[in-house]
């Protein structure tokens, strides 16, 4: 049996979190996924602080799983990255992670979806923040061999000009993961 010991989870919760874990995700759009009610919250003790004068302390568990495939502009299509981040939030909200998933994201829906990621761990800090993305990406070198990481959105493009639109530093999600979680995992 899952949940808290004294059986207060609902059967209508855990309906509810199931219709929301396998829905089909909606493209284009960046939604807030609660973690799986049914899971046991006791499994998000921080064991650092078990035994400790003010009693065990839970874990804030924060993940943002982004799934491109349906790609524009001359940019080939993937078959698997949807399945891929909807199947990693389903599992991730079994484990107890808010996440903050993003399907088939343009440029601007993008920037919405890290702005929210980030605005959500600068005021609430997490123990664990988590980022896994799946679709295209590309690293550059600059002039001078700095090399960089980089998403590209749905509707990335290159202009005739060399200039990128749609193409998101990875970096820049990874620093402020550190700078608001005490462990940052990236995949």
């Amino acid at each position: 049996m899952f949940g808290p010991r004294d059986g207060s989870w609902s059967e209508t919760m855990h309906e509810a979190f199931l219709r929301t874990a396998f829905a089909p995700a909606t493209s284009g759009s960046c939604q807030a996924l609660g973690p799986d009610p049914a899971y046991v919250e006791e499994m998000l003790i921080d064991v650092e602080t078990i035994g400790s004068a003010n009693g065990p302390t839970y874990q804030r568990r924060v993940a943002l799983v982004v799934g491109n495939s349906a790609y524009e502009n001359g940019v080939a299509p993937l078959k698997n990255p949807v399945n891929d981040a909807t199947s990693m939030a389903r599992v991730l909200r079994a484990l107890g992670f808010t996440v903050w998933r993003g399907i088939d994201l343009d440029a601007g829906a993008l920037e919405a979806c890290l702005d929210r990621f980030t605005s959500d761990l600068a005021t609430n800090e997490a123990d664990v923040a988590l980022f896994f993305y799946a679709g295209h990406g590309v690293q550059l070198t600059s002039a001078d061999n700095d090399k960089r990481n980089y998403m590209l959105s749905v509707d990335a493009k290159v202009e005739a000009s060399g200039r990128g639109r749609g193409f998101k530093q990875i970096d820049a999600v990874l620093s402020q993961m550190r700078a608001h979680a005490d462990q940052s995992v990236f995949f």
